[in-house]
């Protein structure tokens, strides 16, 4: 028994030492990775692995011939041949958008009828058209960013604000301040909130220049860590298939007006 198991031992270790390293990375048709794609050997299940977040992937064959099959939703399947040798193999795999005539054709087993879904069809269709980045341009923004915080005071701390409160509400010739309740409501906002308002004129050439004019600007609180308080770090480009947005995530994610995003969300 120990011999059989033995035999066992060495025959796994050497089939596994003779497979070889395959890897590779999905993108889409400007080069962006495809996070989170299926890739399998054509007729052999068991074949299979899924990309990472940046795309990537890595398989491990014995040497011989393979069809690779790289799936992700929203994109047309893609078949490529891969050749294992005694090396390892670097194989990236393009995806293309799944054509809009061919995701009207696919049934919705939701509504009989869905008017956003119908919608963002016909945006798809001449994104290319309306599509505001692909020319100069100039736009209105307004953004807010907050954060709220959850503070626990003491109760004699409580008590004591409360007694300096009432007694800042009073004049000395004990007439009551009738804007005390408003400016207690901006100092519990500022105690509770961090918040940013920006009020700013964009201006954006093709394919990244972008120039803001702030017109109006306030902030309470700490503002370091908000998001979002100027429009040149994200890239909020709908108009492509996929957003990458390094400053919040890492991964790359469907924009909702795109072949992909009409297969990914629900309207």
């Amino acid at each position: 028994k120990l011999w059989a198991l033995a035999i066992m031992v060495l025959g796994f270790l050497g089939n596994f030492y003779a497979q070889k390293l395959l890897s590779g990375t999905i993108v889409d048709e400007r080069q962006t990775p495809i996070p989170y794609a299926k890739i399998y050997v054509k007729n052999a299940a068991d074949l299979r692995t899924l990309a990472d977040e940046n795309g990537y992937f890595e398989m491990r064959l014995l040497p011989g011939e393979y069809y690779l099959v790289a799936t992700f939703t929203g994109y047309d399947d893609r078949e490529v041949y891969v050749g294992m040798g005694d090396a390892e193999v670097q194989q990236n795999i393009q995806l293309l958008p799944t054509k809009i005539q061919d995701i009207e054709s696919i049934e919705v087993s939701t509504k009989k009828t869905n008017p956003g879904r119908d919608i963002i069809l016909e945006v798809v269709k001449r994104k290319d058209t309306i599509n505001p980045w692909n020319h100069p341009h100039t736009v209105e923004v307004y953004t807010r960013a907050t954060e709220k915080i959850t503070r626990e005071e003491k109760e004699e701390k409580d008590k004591k604000k409360k007694k300096d409160k009432d007694e800042e509400n009073n004049d000395p010739t004990g007439i009551e301040d009738p804007f005390a309740q408003d400016r207690r409501a901006d100092e519990q906002m500022d105690r509770n909130m961090n918040m940013v308002e920006v009020q700013l004129t964009r201006n954006y050439a093709p394919p990244k220049k972008v120039k803001e004019i702030r017109e109006a600007y306030e902030e309470r609180g700490k503002t370091r860590n908000l998001y979002y308080t100027t429009t040149v770090k994200s890239n909020f480009n709908f108009f492509e298939n996929l957003l990458l947005l390094d400053d919040l995530h890492q991964t790359p994610i469907s924009s909702p007006i795109s072949g992909p995003g009409i297969l990914s969300y629900k309207y």
